[in-house]
C-alpha cells in the first residue's frame, strides 16, 4: 500500500471513529462536519474526498458499530445463554458501555448509538431512519422474532432511556 493510501484509510477511520463517538454522546442535529473534522484532526476538505454528507459518514459509522454489536455482544450472548430474560439483562448491560477490546477508546461503538440517532434525526434523514429500522428489525428477530423481539429490544432501549433520563441506575435493575 503507497503511503498516501494508507493515510487515506487512516484519516477515514478516524473521521468514522469520531462520528461514533460525537454522534454517541451528541445526537445527529447537534454534531456538523466542522465538529466531526475536528475530532478527527482533519480538514474539511479530506472529510468531502470520503463522505458526501455527514448522513453518509453516519450511515458509515451505524453499519461498523451495527457490525461490532451484533458480533462481540448480541450473538455471544444469545449463544451463551437460552434464558430469554437474561439475554435481556447481559444486552441491557452490555449497552452501558463501549462495546469491543477497545473500551478505553472514547470513539469506540456504544449500543445506544442507535437510540440516540433514531431519537434525534428527522424526515430529512430518509436513508439513515430506514436504516436504523432495518437494524432494529434484525435486531428484533435475533432477539426471537416477532412481539417477543420487539418486546425485548423496547425493554432493553425503554429501560436505558429511562435510566439516563431520571438519572436511576435502578431502573435498568427493575
Amino acid at each position: 500500500m503507497r503511503a498516501n493510501q494508507t493515510h487515506g484509510v487512516d484519516t477515514r477511520d478516524r473521521l468514522i471513529n469520531s462520528a461514533v463517538g460525537l454522534l454517541h454522546s451528541h445526537g445527529y442535529r447537534s454534531v456538523g462536519v466542522k465538529a466531526l473534522c475536528e475530532s478527527a484532526g482533519v480538514q474539511k476538505g479530506s472529510f468531502y474526498h470520503f463522505f458526501s454528507s455527514k448522513e453518509d459518514l453516519t450511515l458509515t459509522a451505524v453499519e461498523r458499530s451495527w457490525q461490532l454489536l451484533r458480533d462481540e455482544v448480541i450473538e455471544p450472548v444469545l449463544a451463551g445463554t437460552e434464558d430469554a430474560a437474561q439475554r435481556i439483562r447481559e444486552i441491557r448491560q452490555a449497552c452501558l458501555g463501549p462495546v469491543g477490546a477497545n473500551h478505553s477508546d472514547p470513539h469506540w461503538p456504544h449500543p445506544c448509538i442507535f437510540g440516540r440517532l433514531a431519537a434525534s434525526i428527522t424526515e430529512t434523514e430518509p436513508a439513515l431512519r430506514i436504516r436504523l429500522a432495518e437494524i432494529f428489525a434484525e435486531w428484533a428477530d435475533l432477539m426471537g422474532g416477532g412481539t417477543q423481539g420487539w418486546t425485548a429490544l423496547a425493554d432493553i432501549f425503554g429501560r436505558l432511556v429511562l435510566a439516563f433520563t431520571v438519572d436511576s441506575p435502578e431502573v435498568l435493575e427493575a
